[in-house]
Formats: structure tokens, C-alpha cells, sequence
């Protein structure tokens, strides 16, 4: 049995928590710090219920660890990296030219 990671576990491994709302689909990402201060070690995914977003005040939102961005994770889909980083525009296929 696993028990939920915490604001503390966060602060430790300078990660940040990420947010998003389920309404209007806001993202931020908050500074644990703060959190710390005013929660205490509040376990995350209990967060959920203490945040409401700032931008239409909804109170239905998504709450996680702010993990490292490692880049493109997999080309399976013919995606290259400087569409990845851009639009998300898929290029040709291997070998097939447009035109």
C-alpha cells in the first residue's frame, strides 16, 4: 500500500504542483512554498478540493506534480521535434513527399 505524495515530498525534490481546470482548461503551476504555509504537508491529490481556479472561478479542477519536461518522449507518430515544439503538425510519412 502507497501512501499519497505530499506538498513536503514536492518542496524536497523542488518540484512544483501542477493545476489545471476541468472547466475552462486553465493550467498553472504553483510554488509549493506558499502551499506549505498555508496547508501545512497536505497530501496533493486532497488538493482538489481546497483550489478553485483563477481565471472562472471553477472549483472542479486537476491536481499534480509538475514533472520535468524531457522533450519528445516518442516519434511513433511521424511527429518531429521542431513540429512537436511548435503546432503539433504531423510531417509526411517516411519516403512519401507533399505535393
Amino acid at each position: 500500500m502507497s501512501s499519497a505524495v505530499t506538498l513536503s515530498w514536492l518542496q524536497a525534490r523542488r518540484l512544483r504542483l501542477w493545476v489545471w481546470c476541468e472547466g475552462c482548461s486553465h493550467s498553472a503551476r504553483l510554488d509549493v512554498g506558499p502551499l506549505i504555509r498555508r496547508f501545512g504537508n497536505y497530501p496533493v491529490p486532497r488538493l482538489r478540493t481546497q483550489l478553485y481556479c483563477s481565471k472562472c472561478g471553477g472549483r472542479e479542477v486537476f491536481v499534480r506534480p509538475d514533472w520535468p519536461r524531457r522533450g519528445v518522449v516518442s516519434r511513433a507518430h511521424g511527429l518531429d521535434v521542431a513540429a512537436a515544439d511548435t503546432d503539433l503538425t504531423p510531417r509526411p510519412p517516411h519516403g512519401k513527399q507533399k505535393g
